[in-house]
C-alpha cells in the first residue's frame, strides 16, 4: 500500500488553503473598553484553625496521617498550645488547606456523606484541587459549612467529622471569635491543581495510568496547572509524586515517579516532571514534556500500560505493541483547556468571574464524576441574545447580508500568497473563524476596522496581527497541528485526521462555543446527504465546513475551508482566502443557494474553475459553552477587549488570581 505522509498536513486540507497584516498600534482603541474593577485574592494571613467545642472550650484543629484510617488521615482536636496545631489557609476558593512538607492538603469530606449515602465520617486531608466541591466551605452560623448546606464540621470531642446538617449523634463546634480576620481573608489559593486521569482504551475496556503501572482500577491522578506536574498522592507518607522524562538525545526513554512538592518549580527548560496538556479533541489529550516528547505507552506486550516519552521524529517507526499518546480525561480537564484558550484569545465573559452557587456533589468513583457541577451548567443567554444560534434562533434571517458585504470582503482580502500555515489555521480557516467570531458577537453591526483574531487588511498577511495579539494561542494551535502531522499510510485518514485537527483547533479559538459534528464523508452520496442535512437545519444556524477538493487537471487534492449560513429560504456561502475577489463577484457567491447541487457547486467554486468536493467535514456552531470556571475564575488585568471578551493572555498562576466580584470564589 503506498504510503502517504502528512508532512505538517502540507498539500492538504486548510493547511494549504487555495487562494478564492500589519500590527495596529492603536488596536486597543478599537474597542470600547472599560477598565473592569477587579482586586487580586488577599496576601493569606494563615492561622491556626481554632474553634469552641461542648463546653466553650478552646481547641485547634491538627492534621495525622495514620494507615489505621482509610483515607490515610484525620483531624484531631488538640490545645491550640500544642505544635500538631499548624497554621491553615482559608482561601479564595473556599478551602481550609495546611501546608505540610512544601504541600498543599485541603480538609476533604468523604464522598459518601457529600453524596448522602451515609450521614457522618471522619474528614480527612487530600491533596488540593479547585474542582472538588467536597473541599469548598463556607461559613455559616459560625461554623463550617459545605456550600450547599448539606453538611459541616462537627466533632465528637476528639475528632472533626463531615456530619449531615440534621445529625445529632455529634457535636456542631463554632469558630472562635479570634479567627474572623482570618475568616474576612480571600486568601491566594493554596496551589492550582486539578483531581483528573489519564485514561486510555485496548480492546473497548478503559484503563487508568497509576504510579508505575495501568490498571482497570480508577486512578486519580493530580495536575499542577502552574508547574505542568502528574502528580499521584500516597495518602499514608503523606507524599506526592510527580511523572518525570528526560529523552535527551535518545528516541525514547521509560518516565518515572519521583517525589515531589508544590514548591516553586525550576524554569520549564529544567523541569524533569514538566508536561502540557495539548487538546487534540472533545475530552482527548495528548502530554509533551518539556523538550515537546510526547507522553506514550503501549497496549499490549511485556510492557504494556508503562509510560515513557518519545521524540516526535521517531512516532513513526514507534509502531511495535499498538503504542497511543491519546488520553482520555475529565470533563473538568477538557474545560480548564477551554477556559485557558479563552484566557489566551481573551474570550472569556467575564473579568472579574462573578462566583456563584449550585448544588453539587463530587465521587472518586470509576463511574462517578469528579465533581457534578461541572455538567450542571447555567443556562445564560448567548451573547445577550444578539449571536445567532440553532436553539435561540427565530424563523427569520438574523443577519442582514447586504450589511455585512463591506466587512465580509475586507476579511477574505486581507492575505498574500506568501501567508504562513500555523496549525490548522491556514488562511481560509484563520478567515473562517474571523468572520464566525464577528457574526455571533454582533450580527447586526459589522466592524469598520480592526478584527476579532487580526487586523483586516488587503494583500496584508492577517497572522502577523494575530501572533502579535494572540502568542500563547498562535503556539497552541502549532502544538495540535503538530500532534495531527504524524504519518498516515491510507489516504482517506489524511482527511479525517485533518479533521480532527480542526475540530480541536476550532475549540481552542473559539472556546466559548459547543462545536458539534453535523458529519463528514469522503463518498459523494455521503456529501450529498450532509449538504441536505444542513437544510433542514434550524434558521439562523452558522457552520464550519471544510473540506478536500481537485481542479480540473489537478492530481492532489487541495484543502478549503469555509463558512455557510442557514437563512429562512437556503443557505448562504461565505469565501475565504480570496484576495482578488471584488464587492460584486463577493455579491454572486454569497447568493441564496435552495438545492444541494447548487450548494456542492458553490463550495467547488474556486473563482477560475469549479473543483470536485470528494471530501466534506461540517460542524455547527452551537450554543455558548457553559464553563464553570468562566464564572469562578479570573487572573489579574483580564480587561480583555471589552465585554463578553476578557482575558489577559497569559499563562495562569496562583498570585495572579483575582477574588471573584462577590469575594470568595464559591460555586
Amino acid at each position: 500500500m503506498k504510503k502517504i505522509y502528512l508532512l505538517a498536513l502540507a498539500m492538504f486540507l486548510l493547511l494549504g488553503c487555495s487562494p478564492n497584516q500589519n500590527t495596529n498600534p492603536n488596536l486597543l482603541s478599537l474597542y470600547s473598553k472599560p477598565t473592569p474593577s477587579q482586586a487580586l485574592a488577599d496576601k493569606p494571613k494563615d492561622k491556626q484553625i481554632q474553634v469552641r467545642v461542648a463546653g466553650n472550650k478552646k481547641l485547634c484543629y491538627a492534621p495525622k496521617f495514620s494507615s489505621s484510617f482509610d483515607n490515610g488521615s484525620y483531624l484531631q482536636l488538640v490545645d491550640c498550645s500544642s505544635k500538631e496545631a499548624i497554621a491553615a489557609r482559608y482561601d479564595v476558593f473556599g478551602r481550609l488547606a495546611f501546608n505540610i512538607n512544601d504541600t498543599w492538603f485541603c480538609i476533604t469530606a468523604p464522598e459518601e456523606v457529600a453524596n448522602g449515602a451515609i450521614g457522618q465520617d471522619y474528614a480527612y486531608l487530600s491533596p488540593c484541587a479547585i474542582n472538588l466541591s467536597t473541599q469548598r466551605y463556607k461559613v455559616m452560623s459560625d461554623s463550617f459549612y459545605s456550600n450547599d448546606s448539606f453538611y459541616s464540621l462537627k466533632d465528637d470531642g476528639k475528632y472533626v467529622y463531615a456530619a449531615r446538617f440534621l445529625d445529632r449523634k455529634l457535636d456542631a463546634h463554632i469558630i472562635d471569635n479570634e479567627m474572623k480576620e482570618w475568616l474576612n481573608t480571600n486568601a491566594t489559593p493554596a496551589g492550582l491543581n486539578l483531581a483528573m486521569y489519564l485514561q486510555w482504551n485496548a480492546d473497548g475496556v478503559k484503563y487508568y495510568i497509576h504510579n508505575g503501572f495501568s490498571s482497570t482500577d480508577f486512578g486519580v491522578l493530580y495536575y499542577n496547572l502552574q508547574n505542568g506536574y502528574i502528580a499521584s498522592y500516597d495518602k499514608f507518607s503523606p507524599t506526592i509524586s510527580c511523572l518525570n522524562s528526560n529523552v535527551g538525545t535518545k528516541d525514547w526513554a521509560w518516565a518515572w515517579w519521583d517525589k515531589c512538592s508544590d514548591a516553586k518549580a525550576p524554569s520549564i527548560s529544567k523541569n524533569l516532571a514538566y508536561f502540557r496538556p495539548v487538546l487534540i479533541g472533545n475530552g482527548k489529550v495528548a502530554m509533551r514534556d518539556r523538550a515537546g516528547n510526547y507522553l506514550r505507552l503501549t497496549r499490549y506486550g511485556i510492557h504494556w500500560g508503562q509510560p515513557y516519552t518519545a521524540r516526535l521524529e521517531f512516532l513513526n517507526k514507534d509502531t511495535q505493541n499498538s503504542p497511543t499518546s491519546e488520553f482520555f480525561v475529565h470533563l473538568s480537564m477538557q474545560d480548564w483547556m477551554r477556559f485557558i484558550g479563552g484566557n489566551e484569545g481573551d474570550n472569556l465573559p467575564f473579568c472579574p468571574a462573578p462566583g456563584f452557587t449550585i448544588k453539587s456533589n463530587i465521587g472518586l468513583g470509576q463511574n462517578v464524576n469528579f465533581d457534578s457541577n461541572f455538567s450542571q451548567k447555567p443556562k445564560v443567554s448567548l451573547m445577550k441574545n444578539k449571536s445567532l444560534n440553532p436553539n435561540l434562533t427565530q424563523n427569520q434571517d438574523r443577519i442582514d447580508i447586504e450589511v455585512w458585504e463591506p466587512r465580509l470582503l475586507s476579511i477574505v482580502r486581507s492575505t498574500t500568497p506568501e501567508s504562513p500555515v500555523v496549525g490548522i489555521c491556514g488562511t481560509c480557516l484563520l478567515h473562517a473563524y474571523q468572520i464566525i467570531a464577528e457574526i455571533l458577537e454582533d450580527p447586526f453591526h459589522p466592524r469598520a476596522n480592526g478584527g476579532y483574531f487580526f487586523n483586516t487588511e488587503a494583500n496584508v498577511d492577517p497572522f502577523i496581527s494575530f501572533r502579535a495579539r494572540n502568542s500563547l494561542l498562535f503556539g497552541t494551535l502549532a502544538d495540535i497541528a503538530q500532534y495531527y502531522s504524524l504519518p498516515v499510510r491510507v489516504e482517506a485518514d489524511i482527511f479525517t485526521n485533518s479533521v480532527n485537527l480542526a475540530f480541536a483547533s476550532s475549540i481552542q479559538m473559539l472556546p466559548q462555543y459547543d462545536w458539534a459534528m453535523v458529519g463528514q464523508s469522503q463518498t459523494s452520496g455521503g456529501i450529498d446527504e450532509i449538504l441536505a442535512r444542513i437544510f433542514q437545519e434550524p434558521v439562523g444556524s452558522i457552520y464550519l465546513a471544510m473540506l478536500s477538493r481537485t481542479a480540473p487537471g489537478d492530481t492532489q487534492p487541495s484543502g478549503h475551508a469555509s463558512v455557510m449560513l442557514r437563512t429562512s429560504t437556503g443557505v448562504r456561502v461565505i469565501p475565504t482566502n480570496a484576495p482578488n475577489i471584488d464587492l460584486r463577484d463577493l455579491r454572486i457567491y454569497m447568493q441564496n443557494t435552495t438545492n444541494v447541487a447548487h450548494l456542492r457547486h458553490m463550495l467547488g467554486d474556486m473563482g477560475s474553475t469549479v473543483a470536485n468536493v470528494n471530501a466534506l467535514a461540517v460542524l455547527r456552531v452551537g450554543e455558548v459553552y457553559q464553563n464553570t470556571f468562566n464564572y469562578v475564575i479570573s487572573f489579574d488585568n483580564c480587561t480583555g477587549f471589552g465585554d463578553h471578551r476578557r482575558g489577559n493572555a497569559r499563562l495562569p498562576s496562583a498570585d495572579a488570581v483575582n477574588q471573584c466580584a462577590s469575594g470568595r470564589c464559591m460555586w
